[in-house]
């Protein structure tokens, strides 16, 4: 605290978080909202097993060697030397907050990857000083065996299916997305469409990067009076949108739609293949006239 550095750092930290807070307060703190959605998902309930599989998860994200030289590097922490506890500190808290949150609801393995900056630095240091070249040999090698595994299975994605598996398409959460923007294009220019919209923040970021630079533009039907993602932002449906508009969403259902429109045109449903045995499946509607006020979407 005696120290002028801490100081000098001080503003400067508070002058680069700035325009952030600036924006959050005008509006509405959305990324402090978001934040606390994410963490309490479905409740606060202790839960030791899922708080077990998070670090479990990290062995994984950061490596098992290297975590593993990390836990027992803060079993060590006061025989340490400054520089290492140094390091540590700054790798601890991101690390036992999430770690802690992760016993109470759930904590994704990757939330907690900004603990591995400094910790990376600090256990390549130790290995170094131990000479223990065969342990960094080893996790080098681990690494390399799983990009060159990722490359192979990003290049078979549309092929691999492991049966046993509760969905043996692994790649089933990445695939699709072209497969959504090109076939709700097509159908928006059958349609006669001015305004295509999705009410899903994964199905509106496709739509609006397979589909961009088309005359067609792409918004999103928020389904609360308060943003819940960037595209209810910068992209929320709105009364001023041209008509018609083509709605594509994974529900089929038309009441919570003739809510807000006089006229609601089933047109069938599509799918988007995400791997080979499986697909998801769209509902798209062609909707006028319009029923103000413009109001969020209902839930299906």
């Amino acid at each position: 605290m005696r120290s002028p550095s801490l100081w000098l750092a001080l503003p400067i930290a508070v002058i680069i978080i700035a325009p952030n807070i600036l924006w959050n307060v005008d509006n509405g703190l959305a990324t402090f909202r978001h934040t606390a959605d994410n963490i309490q998902g479905g409740g606060i309930t202790l839960d030791p097993l899922k708080g077990l599989e998070f670090i479990a998860a990290q062995f994984i994200v950061f490596g098992p060697i290297v975590f593993a030289v990390l836990l027992w590097a803060f079993r060590r922490f006061g025989s340490l030397s400054r520089e290492d506890r140094l390091m540590l500190v700054f790798a601890l808290p991101p690390l036992v907050l999430v770690t802690a949150t992760g016993f109470v609801t759930r904590a994704l393995a990757n939330w907690a990857a900004p603990a591995f900056i400094s910790a990376a630095v600090v256990v390549v240091a130790i290995l170094v000083r131990s000479r223990g070249w065969k342990w960094l040999a080893a996790s080098l090698a681990i690494g390399v065996v799983a990009q060159a595994a990722l490359l192979t299975g990003d290049t078979l994605a549309t092929r691999i299916n492991l049966p046993g598996l509760a969905n043996g398409d692994l790649y089933h959460r990445t695939l699709g997305w072209r497969a959504l923007g090109e076939r709700a294009g097509a159908l928006a220019r059958q349609a006669g469409a001015h305004t295509i919209v999705g009410d899903a923040r994964d199905d509106v970021a496709s739509l609006s990067y397979y589909w961009r630079d088309q005359p067609e533009q792409v918004l999103s039907w928020p389904h609360t009076s308060e943003p819940d993602h960037q595209f209810d932002l910068t992209r929320a449906l709105s009364e001023a949108a041209p008509l018609p508009i083509l709605f594509v969403s994974r529900c089929a259902s038309t009441p919570r739609l003739a809510a807000q429109f006089a006229s609601v045109e089933p047109l069938g449903s599509f799918e988007a293949p995400t791997g080979p045995t499986t697909a998801r499946t769209y509902f798209a509607f062609k909707l006028e006239g319009w029923r103000p006020p413009m109001r969020p979407l209902a839930g299906c």
